[in-house]
């Protein structure tokens, strides 16, 4: 368009009010017939609400939706029906309904009244979850009766979303997807029609500073930031909040009227018939069936051990009083069904394993509740010959054992040396539900002291078993029963000098056979620890060396001329089974003078939890052997030699868990570091130089945009300049008009390009009032944005000082219009 061309008269313009990026346009409060909805608008917001009480409704029936059900539900529909009709008449005389909020938290405290009297008298009751949805429920009925005012929709569409939610989550009825499906759509439409009756109730608009959001954003990041932090422990466990939200994880409290959790609620139903397809309870029968033991666990994985000649059997190098106690072992091999542990066993073949893995990996031996890692102990070994551990004699004489009452359940009261142990920590609670293994030891961690099961309260269910160890008085443990572990873990920063090399447990825990060589033993040890004053720190030293120096490998056998497997782990192969590691840390530790043993038993790998299910399945694969040192008083400590193996540790403190969070960013910031500085130059030069990136991507969208249509292209050329000059610290001052500013600012600073301003003014006013458009984008209206944006640069904007004239704010009836 050119400056000569003809133009219309038209009327005295109003003023025009470029919205600013740091101004928010607001509405003055509603009338009172603003706030009335119109009909259609009630009816929708009412049907949802129904929608969302209709799917709650299916959830708490449990999918036997009988005719009582559906009595209530056209009970409540006929009150949201009658109740809205009714007060809709009187929204014509009431601004705000009386005695709205108070009637809302009354319907919402009703089912909180009512669920202590149906317990107590009717013997029923719902689980919490249900119970807070009930609240819920009777809330949204109430705002529903309140929909013919529009300022109670938001809330409304808001809860009811939250309770269709809720329903899709807890719930797997085919009318759901259908009702969650309406509700979609009929929120859809509602946002729809609330915005369009926004608009056209609009009044004048008015403008108001207001402080920019990132605040609000930045601390909901570090909200969440937080929340992630205290969640990502070093247990699978703590992924989810416990109690947070439904079905988030739960608080470990125990409901009877729960249906389903991560515990064991009593309205599971016992099965008689194959009972392995049913969960886990506390009263479910005592069934029997073909299950492998630990000894047959231990051959399926190790290979069955290598008979030795005669002559080169077990007496070598014992001294007298052990060489007596071997034959006691040796004449009581029937009666313990064969429960040493050999250290030299058969390599297993290619299809063997593959056999083996395919046969482990179906079905578990049971299953752990609770933090792991965990060292799940089953027999513990004491006399070495050089190649086989025998088990540790149990003891003849026991103290009587107790059942205690705690919470109303029965527990098999242990001791407890917490008070006098300051290495123990916090007690941990774990369970444990067998589903196939034929042992009548119960498996449990070092310093148990406490055990549960269901219904079990007379303490002659129980027998002292191996040292440390309880078994029950039948011939396996129950199937899918759960038993409850209390027991403590150990602070190894907390040990010190309590280790005793001059332990009462006997010489037996500190014999070294000659077929291991003593001395060669004893060297290794002492050049590991040399300048490592007594105590845990020498045993972790010796940890620490075996998981770093030597290999892990299951299927590593030694030599078949070797005299003790052990010597030639240590000092020819260099890899090997646990059974290995335990043997190699045991008799490492007995060179120093500590008393040791060794332990099989089982491993429950974090690696294997199961998040749905919230529990770690124990595989075949899982059998597992390792040390255990003495401790003055009598004591025994987990020793864990072998790579890829972690003993568990008190819950972290919060300290910790920051710590441990930052050690893990600072690992991964040192294994990238190239990269990750890259990338960090990268960030501080574009930030460094913000501006004026900032500036081309708004060129280069302001060049490539397809705009046709002259108005189109006016106002983004305005829209550019604007942004250059709001980084520059010289933005158009609120309630400015395009024209003002354009003229009295700008055309005045640069007078070079007065008349491309005058054109672009000229041009913005009839785009915004003119009814039949400006038509396409002339060459002359693209030459003259175009010397207009290059004039007008960010360079230049910087450049300008001095006092800025402030133009006057605009008066009078006139409506300010918003442009972009």
């Amino acid at each position: 368009m050119s400056p000569d061309s003809p133009r219309l008269p038209v009327a005295p313009l109003p003023v025009v009010a470029v919205r600013h990026p740091s101004v928010r346009v607001t509405k003055p409060s509603r009338s009172e017939d603003d706030d009335r909805a119109s009909l259609p608008l009630q009816v929708l917001v009412a049907l949802l609400a129904a929608v969302a009480i209709t799917t709650f409704a299916i959830v708490e029936a449990d999918g036997l939706f009988q005719g009582r059900h559906a009595a209530i539900l056209a009970g409540q529909g006929i009150a949201i029906a009658l109740g809205g009709w009714a007060l809709r008449r009187r929204s014509r005389r009431w601004a705000v309904p009386p005695m709205a909020s108070p009637l809302l938290v009354l319907l919402g405290l009703l089912p909180l009244a009512w669920e202590p009297i149906r317990r107590q008298f009717l013997g029923g009751g719902l689980p919490f979850e249900l119970l807070t949805m009930r609240v819920l429920r009777n809330v949204i009925l109430g705002l529903a009766l309140l929909s013919p005012w529009r300022r109670f929709h938001s809330l409304t569409i808001s809860l009811s979303l939250f309770l269709v939610l809720f329903s899709a989550l807890h719930g797997s009825d085919i009318a759901l997807r259908f009702l969650v499906g309406l509700f979609a759509l009929g929120a859809v439409a509602w946002l729809v029609a609330s915005h369009w009756t926004d608009v056209e109730q609009r009044l004048r608009t008015q403008q108001t500073r207001t402080r920019p959001r990132w605040g609000v954003v930045a601390a909901v990041g570090f909200a969440v930031l937080g929340i992630l932090l205290l969640s990502g422990g070093s247990s699978p466990v703590r992924s989810s909040l416990a109690g947070f939200l439904s079905s988030s994880g739960g608080t470990g409290r125990h409901d009877r009227f729960s249906r389903d959790g991560v515990g064991d609620g009593d309205q599971l139903v016992a099965g008689s018939e194959r009972i392995q397809s049913f969960a886990p309870i506390d009263d479910a029968p005592f069934v029997s069936d073909h299950e492998p033991s630990l000894y047959d666990v231990f051959d399926d994985t190790y290979e069955e051990e290598v008979k030795r000649p005669r002559e080169q059997d077990r007496a070598v190098g014992l001294p007298p009083e052990l060489a007596a106690k071997l034959k006691s072992h040796l004449q009581s091999r029937v009666e313990k069904a064969n429960r040493e542990f050999s250290t030299q066993r058969r390599p297993a073949s290619t299809e063997q394993a593959a056999a083996t893995a395919r046969s482990i990996a179906s079905d578990a031996l049971f299953h752990v509740a609770g933090r792991v890692p965990l060292h799940l102990r089953l027999q513990p070994y004491d006399l070495f010959d050089g190649v086989t551990w025998y088990p540790q004699e149990e003891a003849r004489t026991s103290p009587p054992l107790q059942i205690t009452t705690l919470s109303g359940e029965p527990w098999l009261a242990l001791a407890d040396r917490s008070e006098v142990r300051t290495y123990l920590g916090p007690a941990e609670s774990h369970a444990i539900k067998v589903v196939r293994l034929d042992a009548n030891v119960i498996p449990a961690p070092l310093h148990t002291h406490g055990i549960h099961i269901g219904q079990v309260d007379r303490a002659d269910m129980y027998c002292p078993g191996p040292d440390g160890l309880i078994r029950l008085d039948r011939k396996k443990l129950p199937s899918l029963v759960p038993i409850h572990l209390a027991s403590r873990t150990v602070a190894a920063d907390r040990i010190g000098s309590e280790l005793s090399c001059y332990s009462v447990v006997g010489p037996v825990f500190r014999n070294i056979p000659a077929a291991a060589e003593p001395e060669a033993i004893a060297a290794l040890a002492e050049a590991w620890t040399k300048g490592i004053p007594r105590g845990w720190s020498q045993v972790a030293r010796i940890q620490d060396r075996l998981k770093t120096e030597y290999r892990l490998d299951p299927a590593a056998r030694p030599s078949e001329d070797a005299l003790s497997p052990v010597h030639d782990f240590l000092f020819h192969s260099r890899c090997g089974p646990d059974y290995q590691f335990a043997t190699a840390a045991a008799l490492l530790l007995r060179s120093l003078g500590y008393s040791t043993r060794l332990v099989s038993g089982f491993y429950a790998n974090p690696a294997h939890y199961d998040a749905d299910a919230r529990h770690t399945p124990v595989l075949a694969e899982d059998a597992h052997v390792w040390a255990e040192v003495n401790v003055a008083g009598g004591d025994w400590l987990t020793v864990e030699a072998a790579p890829g193996y972690e003993v568990l540790a008190p819950p972290p403190s919060l300290w910790q868990q920051a710590q441990a969070a930052a050690s893990r960013v600072a690992g991964v910031a040192v294994r990238n570091a190239v990269p990750l500085a890259a990338v960090a130059l990268l960030l501080v030069g574009a930030f460094w130089n913000r501006q004026g990136l900032a500036d081309r991507l708004d060129t280069l969208r302001w060049r490539l945009a397809p705009r046709r249509d002259a108005a189109a292209h006016l106002l983004a050329t305005l829209h550019l300049i604007e942004r250059r000059g709001a980084r520059t610290g010289f933005a158009r001052p609120t309630g400015a008009t395009a024209s003002r500013w354009l003229i009295e600012n700008l055309s005045r600073r640069a007078p070079e390009i007065s008349a491309e301003l005058r054109l672009l003014q000229r041009g913005i006013d009839e785009a915004v009032y003119c009814r039949g458009g400006l038509g396409p984008v002339s060459d002359e209206l693209r030459e003259a944005s175009g010397r207009v944006a290059r004039t007008l640069s960010q360079s230049w904007f910087r450049g300008q000082s001095g006092p800025r004239p402030r133009p006057t704010s605009p008066t009078g009836p006139h409506r300010t219009t918003e442009v972009l």
